[in-house]
This record gives C-alpha cells, sequence and structure tokens, in this order.
C-alpha cells in the first residue's frame, strides 16, 4: 500500500475513489470505457469484417487513444506520459485492407511441404490493428484466426468483401454471421 501512495505522489496523480458497491459513480473510467467502445464500433463498421473479431478491434481502439494527444495532459498522448517517448505509427493502416502475410509456419499449415517453391509464399489476411511500431493483427481466413506478424504487406486499395471471402461451410458464412 506504502509503494501505492508514493507512486501516486511521485507521478502527480488524482485518486477519484468510488463508494463500495456503487459502480454508477465511476465517472473517468466509464467515460474512457465509452470512447474505447465507439472507436471500436466504428472501426468494426468501416472496415466490415466480422462481429467475432470484436476483441481485436477494442485492443486496437485503445491502442490508438493511448497514442491520441488528450487536451486535459496539455496535448501530450497517455503513450508519452507513461513511457517518456512517443510511439512510431508509421505501421497504422485502415482496419479490414487486404493483407499478405509471410510466414513459413502458417505456410507449413496451408501448402504441402513439397510444393512450397512453386506455390504462393504468402497467405492472404485482412488487417485489424497494430500491436507494436511494426506488429500487426491479421485475421487470416482460411486458418480462421488471428496472427501477429511483421512479415506482412498491405494493401489499403482493397478492402475485406464477406462474400468473396468466405466459403459457405463456415460457420463465418454470410447466412450464419450476425453483422453490425
Amino acid at each position: 500500500m506504502r509503494e501505492w501512495q508514493e507512486l501516486i505522489i511521485e507521478n502527480s496523480l488524482i485518486v477519484e475513489r468510488t463508494l463500495k458497491g456503487n459502480k454508477e459513480v465511476n465517472g473517468g473510467a466509464e467515460s474512457s470505457r465509452k470512447r474505447i467502445i465507439r472507436v471500436s464500433r466504428a472501426m468494426m463498421i468501416e472496415s466490415g469484417l466480422l462481429r467475432p473479431l470484436w476483441p481485436y478491434f477494442v485492443d486496437a481502439a485503445a491502442f490508438i487513444l493511448n497514442c491520441t494527444p488528450v487536451k486535459r495532459l496539455q496535448w501530450k498522448t497517455p503513450y508519452k506520459m507513461v513511457f517518456g517517448r512517443q510511439l512510431n505509427l508509421a505501421g497504422l493502416r485502415i482496419p479490414g485492407s487486404l493483407a499478405y502475410v509471410r510466414r513459413h509456419d502458417l505456410l507449413g499449415q496451408i501448402l504441402s511441404k513439397n510444393n512450397l517453391k512453386v506455390e504462393n509464399n504468402a497467405v492472404i489476411g485482412y488487417y485489424i490493428g497494430l500491436v507494436g511500431s511494426n506488429i500487426y493483427n491479421i485475421w487470416i481466413p482460411s486458418l480462421e484466426r488471428v496472427v501477429r506478424t511483421r512479415d506482412v504487406i498491405i494493401n489499403e486499395q482493397k478492402k475485406f468483401n464477406l462474400v468473396e471471402v468466405v466459403p459457405k461451410e463456415s460457420p463465418y458464412a454470410p447466412s450464419r454471421v450476425i453483422l453490425l
């Protein structure tokens, strides 16, 4: 407890306590949560990607908001206030953009090892969000999972299209998916 109090004093933090058993008075946290949900919902709608991917969009929204200047912090970013440096956002792309992922471990799951030299050397996926300065979350429909990778080429001119990408027998097929 003493370390926590020293940390608060050292960083000039403002602590707002709430009443026990009363969640409604949680003003700052609630407004932050609403803002993250609002940004993630806008990103999902713009990308056209599937609803089950919502946790990745929430992460991406929180990441973007932590790198956005805030008036209350004298127009500094929350990231800079915590780590003392600005994050490189050069890798930020439009959600839902086509991505070509070059990963040998992924290719091994899709292609036979005998034909690697004559087959495609990339897996098609779709950009969800930036995890670090050059690490991306990419959804790969053929594997039905999200991977983190840095070996990727993103084409922001081509966007996700549910009908073109997802096979009919997939649980994500258009007839089985509830879109936003």
